[in-house]
Order: C-alpha cells, then sequence, then structure tokens
C-alpha cells in the first residue's frame, strides 16, 4: 500500500464504505485505493475534506470529480446531472439496467 492510500485511509473507508454501510454502487474499495494512488486530482480532492474551513462548495465540487472518476466519466464533465444522465442512456441499452446503479445525486 503506498503512502497516498495510508495518508487517506480514513477518507478512504468512509467514502467506499463501512464495514455496516453500502458503499457507493458497484464500486470495490481497491477501485478507490487504485485511484487515490494513481490520479492527482483525486488526491487533491481529498485534501478538500481533510480542510477544516473548507467553503460547501468546495466539498461539492471535491465530492462530484471522485464521483466522476470512479464512474470513470468519458464525458470528463463537472456536472453530475450529465454524467448520470449518460450512464442511464448506456444501461437502458442493457437487458438488465438497474437505477440503483447509478451515480448518486
Amino acid at each position: 500500500m503506498s503512502n497516498k492510500v495510508k495518508d487517506n485511509i480514513l477518507f478512504l473507508h468512509a467514502f467506499s464504505g463501512f464495514d455496516s454501510t453500502s458503499a457507493v454502487s458497484r464500486q470495490e474499495k481497491m477501485k478507490f485505493a487504485k485511484l487515490l494512488d494513481k490520479d492527482a486530482g483525486i488526491q487533491k480532492a481529498t485534501e478538500v475534506f481533510k480542510t477544516h474551513h473548507a467553503a460547501a462548495r468546495e466539498v461539492g465540487a471535491a465530492c462530484v470529480r471522485i464521483i466522476a472518476a470512479l464512474y470513470e466519466s468519458f464525458l470528463q464533465s463537472s456536472l453530475l446531472n450529465k454524467i448520470r444522465f449518460t450512464m442511464f442512456t448506456k444501461s437502458q441499452v442493457q437487458n438488465n439496467s438497474n437505477l440503483a446503479t447509478l451515480p448518486p445525486i
């Protein structure tokens, strides 16, 4: 485990789901860890969550950045609704679509 992951282990555990709560739908803890290890933008976003004086919009933007990266947004959009809509339209092509697998609002 890299130092980047070790330094953010509490964030990783909280964001990817505790043992008694569900994680972000169909996303594994190791995917979070790998993303955190390799993506400098995600590392910067985690720092926002550690800042006591972070503004609500900063926290929201960091959260959207992390969720977009988790769901591998090929749009590279910062608009979560656009990411959700794209994933929804892709899921409707499949026979077994499940709305619960879309990124959270």
